[in-house]
Order: structure tokens, then sequence, then C-alpha cells
């Protein structure tokens, strides 16, 4: 009987081992939690079911192939690319087991607790290369990255554990109980750190999403009542309108050219809204910006906006939005830590070339790591999505950033096509 749980294990182990490629493979997260649960379970309960039902080789593939495919059922991709996927998966973990029989010897024993021990190691082994492809191939982009020192960390994990069930296995075969459970709590050992990791990844992620509409909504109130302000303002001076005109025919009449210049001068201060720095008429961008210039006037000496956009520029504002966000974030935060406090943002179109150049003074201090800078920024994870990301985003709608310092300045250009930018996806 251990031999079939110690079998079970293995084969969930692979399983998870096959979530995770698939998970790499197909990064939008499109398919229900529970379906997923259902349809990978219903693949261990068919394989496991298979193999040890009627021992047979080809009812084997067959029960690994048909599982394969209903797994891929849930993943939007073409037939072809379905069977391909199935046959790949299922020949790495025969190469896998191959590999596994050559290496250690087992292929020279036949019961059936070498098999379910052969079946551990297997899997440990298709669960360590899977990790693998997830750092170099198939890197996947994550919001809070762990460090190259952290990874061969954890993918020691399952290289070790490889290593231990060989051990015990030589060690104690006559007691083939304590094997069973020593080489389940490896296993699940296993799954648990991998699974508590992705937790924590998915945790960190939606708490910073969580923050980033926390933010936005802030914009969208700051702007709000902006307009509301702009809009008080407006009203009161229509309302009296009739007398200004009146005041103002009367110092016309007297040719009093400096009193009609104070005159006018005082109504554009009654109209004009201090609040209000950017009017470009695309609302997401200018509630971002008039929230963080807000923000900048209140903790810096010198701040400087020009945004120069057509009224009937057509552009989406979300991936703009983005980018001018985590600028003005990243802007603001070194120049508070400066002595001269110096922000200056510049916007402007011509030509169907959107240009942005964000100006602020810094402390001095940068941390580079490889040839990339890093957040000053003691809760990283607190703050957007940083300048690596703003230049992925940069890049994947085809523009240009270029980022200069010296001593006392630091300067971000962004060039970006017009067109590239009436869509709001980032891939």
């Amino acid at each position: 009987m251990q031999e079939i749980i110690l079998g079970v294990m293995a084969n969930i182990l692979r399983t998870y081992a096959i979530y995770r490629f698939m998970e790499v493979m197909n990064p939008l997260k499109t398919v229900s939690r529970r379906l997923k649960i259902l349809m990978y379970s219903g693949f261990v309960v068919l394989t496991s079911g298979g193999y040890y039902l009627f021992h047979n080789q080809i009812i084997n593939i067959m029960t690994n192939l048909t599982g394969l495919m209903l797994i891929l059922l849930i993943y939007k991709e073409s037939l072809e690319k379905k069977i391909v996927f199935a046959i790949g998966i299922y020949s790495i973990n025969v190469v896998i087991e191959s590999l596994v029989f050559s290496a250690t010897g087992l292929y020279k024993d036949y019961d059936e607790m070498t098999r379910s021990i052969k079946e551990c190691i297997t899997s440990l082994g298709i669960y360590f290369c899977v990790f693998l492809l997830e750092r170099t191939c198939f890197k996947k982009e994550r919001q809070f990255p762990i460090r190259t020192s952290l990874w061969i960390m954890m993918l020691s994990v399952p290289a070790f554990s490889i290593i231990e069930v060989f051990c015990m296995w030589q060690a104690n075969y006559n007691n083939k109980r304590l094997i069973s459970m020593e080489i389940i709590g490896i296993l699940i050992t296993n799954i648990a750190i991998f699974y508590l990791y992705d937790a924590l990844q998915d945790y960190y992620e939606q708490k910073s999403e969580k923050e980033k509409f926390h933010s936005l909504m802030e914009g969208y109130r700051n702007q709000i009542e902006v307009m509301q302000e702009s809009w008080r303002k407006i009203r009161s001076l229509r309302h009296d309108l009739k007398h200004h005109i009146f005041e103002l025919k009367y110092l016309a009449a007297h040719e009093d050219i400096n009193k009609i210049l104070i005159y006018l001068d005082n109504m554009e201060k009654q109209i004009v809204n201090e609040d209000e720095y950017i009017c470009s008429g695309i609302s997401e961008v200018d509630s971002t910006l008039n929230y963080l210039l807000h923000y900048a006037r209140q903790n810096l000496d010198d701040v400087r906006a020009k945004v120069a956009l057509p009224e009937e520029l057509d552009i989406h504002g979300f991936t703009l939005n983005v980018i001018l966000g985590n600028l003005l974030d990243n802007a603001i935060h070194a120049a508070k830590q400066s002595e001269k406090k110096y922000l200056s943002i510049f916007i402007r179109e011509k030509q169907g070339i959107l240009y942005i150049q964000v100006e602020n003074s810094y402390s001095g201090v940068l941390r580079m790591e490889k040839n990339k800078l890093l957040s000053t920024k003691e809760n990283v994870d607190r703050h957007g999505i940083g300048l690596g990301n703003v230049e992925k985003i940069v890049k994947e709608k085809e523009g240009d950033i270029n980022i200069n310092w010296d001593g006392e300045i630091f300067c971000v250009k962004v060039m970006l096509l017009v067109e590239k930018l009436k869509s709001a996806e980032i891939i």
C-alpha cells in the first residue's frame, strides 16, 4: 500500500510541475482557479489509476497523453499547438525517466517499491527542470523578481531532494514504511516551498495593484475637485459678467488703458484655478499630473510644468498615465531627498511623436546593479512598477527612452509614436 501512496505523491508533484510549466507558457490568467484544480486533479486520478490498475505500458502512455490533452483544453491555444505541448511534455518525462534509470541503476530492479522510488526521483527531476526553464528560457516578468542567489537556493531544494531520496533508498530499503514516509515528507516539502513562494508573489502583486488603484482614485478625486472649483469660478464670473462689461466700457470710454489692464488681470485671477496645473483634455493624464504636481508643489521648492498637447490628439491615456505616473513618482521622491528640491516636466506632441522630459534634482547617490538603476526607496514594493518596467513599456510601444545624469540633475527623456498609444494594451 505504501508503494501506491508513494507513487501517487510522486504523480502529484509531477502534475504540479506540469501546472507551473503551463502557467509560464500561458501567463494570462483567463482560466478559473476552480476549473484548473478540477482538470489537474482529474489528470492525477486518470494517470495513477491507469498505471496501478493495468500495469500496461501502452495504457500508461495513452492515459498520460489523454490527461495532458484534457488539461490543455482549458488553455486558449490552437489544436496543433496543444498536441505539440502534450507530446513535448510527455517526451520530457520519458527523457528524464531514462536519465534517472541510467544515473541510478534502478532499471536493474523491478519490484513495486523500486518503481515508486524511481517515479519520485523522476518527478523531482521534472520539477527541477521546470524551475530551471522558468529562470532561463521562459523567464517570467514578475513585478517582484527574486534575486539570482535566492533562486539558486530554491533550485537546490529539488536537486538535493533527488540525492537524498536515492541515498535513503540505498540505506533503508528493508524498512519500506519508513522510507515511504520520509520520501512523502520530502515531496510535500518541495511542493509547499514553491507554492508558498508563488502565493507570496501573488499576495504582494495584488497588494501593489490595490495601492495603484487607490493612487489612481486619489488622482481622479483631486481632478474632480479641481474641475468643480474651476466651474464654480466660471459661474461666478458669468454671474457678474454684466457688471464687468459695464466697468470695462466705462474705463474704455475714458481711455484709461492701465486700469483696463489691471481690471483684466483681476478677472483672470478670479477665473484661474491655482490647483489646475494641467488641462490637456485627456482625463487620465490630467488627473495624474494635477495630483502629482499638487503634491510636488507642497514638498519641493522649484516645480516647473509645461504640457503642449493638441485638443484633437486621439490617444488612450492608460499607457501614458502609467509612464508619467511612475516617472513623476520616482522624480518627486528623489527631489525631496536633494538640496535643490527641483522638478521639471515637459510634454509635447509634434508630427505624430510624443516627447516627454522629466528632470529632477537628486542627492547625487544612485544604486546600480549590473549596469541597471535600482530604486533608492526603502519599500520598493510600495512604489509603482519602477524605471526598469517603464523602459520595458516604452520598448513594447516601439518608443525610445534616454536616461542621463550628472552630480545634481537626473533626466529621463521618452519619445513615443502617437499611433502606438491609441491602444491601452501593455504586453
